[in-house]
């Protein structure tokens, strides 16, 4: 995480000190502390728009899925998703390395809102439906896992330790809020125009994102630069997380915890389209 300097603290973001009782109740309600508001609340919506395009593009992928290839298939795509994850996130690791921030996430969104396009258009060519559908599967699972690391990745770098112990729970909040939006997004472009065209709502919503970065960017605190870590430093730092994983029984704990959940959450999920 990178530390503001004294001469420009976050407070700074703002302007003046805000009081009365909005300052108030934000502050005490989400740990919004003055000066931090603008920061705080544009994370959480940049999050939450997030979550709202993959909740939306998540229901598209689950029903052609399950209609066009079977439920009884499902496993094998879970198991495709796990063997394509690492050596794409080790390839998005070096790449993510030679650019900003600000830079890689909004030249991702723009790939992630075409691609939600090119699938709206490939799921037209009957012939194809089986094929797309699975290539869908796997590729939604990927961009949102990175568009995910992007957000904490881009949060721990604005923020410093002190701010993130308060205000990580609120942005997080806006990404398990995203799923309301998302559901309702999907249930009325379905209704309207049926599931396919979900994509292109989605992708509409995406637009959101470029935005939320560049005034995220207008508004974050003057820090002092960092040098960007070349990518094979960056995997390599990234082994080093492992380790320190292996030596700490708290942090082995929570990551057996993390991985039961995702594989029971996974069974659940597959059972339950099973029956459907």
């Amino acid at each position: 995480m990178n530390t503001t300097s004294k001469d420009s603290p976050a407070s700074s973001v703002d302007g003046p000190r805000s009081g009365g009782l909005r300052g108030f109740l934000v502050g005490s309600a989400f740990g919004i502390r003055p000066g931090e508001g603008n920061l705080a609340w544009l994370f959480f919506t940049y999050f939450l728009a997030l979550t709202t395009v993959h909740f939306a593009a998540k229901s598209v992928r689950q029903a052609l899925y399950i209609d066009v290839i079977g439920a009884d298939k499902l496993p094998y795509v879970f198991l495709a998703v796990a063997l394509i994850s690492y050596p794409v996130l080790v390839l998005y690791s070096r790449l993510a390395g030679r650019f900003k921030h600000s830079t890689i996430i909004i030249g991702t969104t723009v790939l992630h809102a075409a691609g939600l396009v090119l699938f709206f258009a490939l799921f037209s060519i009957e012939s194809w439906q089986r094929g797309v559908a699975a290539l869908y599967y796997v590729w939604l699972g990927m961009a949102f896992a990175i568009a995910v690391s992007q957000v904490w990745s881009y949060a721990n770098h604005i923020f410093d330790p002190r701010q993130a112990r308060r205000l990580f729970a609120f942005i997080g909040a806006g990404g398990l809020l995203g799923a309301i939006p998302g559901g309702l997004l999907a249930w009325s472009v379905t209704r309207i125009a049926g599931t396919t065209s979900t994509l292109l709502a989605a992708a509409a919503v995406m637009r959101a994102v470029p935005v939320l970065v560049l005034l995220i960017e207008r508004n974050r605190p003057n820090i002092r630069p960092v040098s960007a870590r070349p990518g094979r430093a960056r995997v390599e730092q990234a082994k080093g997380g492992f380790q320190i994983i292996r030596r700490s029984r708290l942090l082995l704990l929570i990551t057996l915890l993390m991985l039961t959940t995702v594989v029971v959450g996974q069974l659940v999920g597959w059972q339950f389209y099973w029956h459907v």
